[in-house]
């Protein structure tokens, strides 16, 4: 591993770590490594988690892609999707925004109906699913959906989602 993308939560309801504050962190942890000859490349990200007024967030700044890039790394509440999700995959795609829908295989809606995951790669959103759910951490159940899902062709990426070193490390 030469090169990570720090995204730490957005708006997810504990956490709000603005651009900015992660750009500085970001700095603070290149100029340790390049003290400890360590290299290692951090890039600056968010998962942000899907809320009303993510699009004006976008505009305003509050909100940013991957490493600069075209993408964004969203995140959906677990035990639903917002109403209001299909209109912002389309307000994101005129941005130029290429959204990466974070482990949806942990989504509950998604779960027991794989068809509206289906539909938001239709409208050009691509798929992340984390290291720990093909694992099986977070269950048979989700494990076996990750495999059926890889099947099927339905995953772009997949995420170490570390959190930590000890309860959320590095799998893979």
């Amino acid at each position: 591993i030469t090169s990570i993308i720090a995204t730490p939560h957005h708006l997810n309801g504990q956490y709000n770590n603005k651009p900015n504050v992660v750009n500085q962190a970001v700095d603070l942890l290149h100029a340790e490594l390049r003290k400890r000859n360590i290299r290692l490349e951090i890039r600056p990200g968010q998962e942000i988690r899907v809320h009303d007024n993510l699009i004006a967030d976008l505009y305003a700044g509050t909100c940013c892609t991957l490493a600069g890039s075209r993408y964004m790394l969203l995140e959906l509440p677990f035990g639903h999707i917002p109403s209001q999700f299909p209109g912002i995959l389309q307000e994101l795609k005129l941005a130029g925004i290429i959204p990466i829908i974070a482990h949806p295989e942990r989504n509950r809606p998604i779960q027991n109906n794989p068809d509206l995951l289906v539909e938001y790669l239709g409208q050009g959103a691509l798929c992340q699913i984390t290291a720990q759910s093909v694992m099986g951490l977070f269950g048979r159940k989700v494990q076996k959906w990750c495999f059926h899902f890889c099947k099927e062709n339905g995953f772009h990426f997949i995420s170490s989602d570390a959190h930590n070193m000890v309860d959320r490390s590095f799998l893979m």
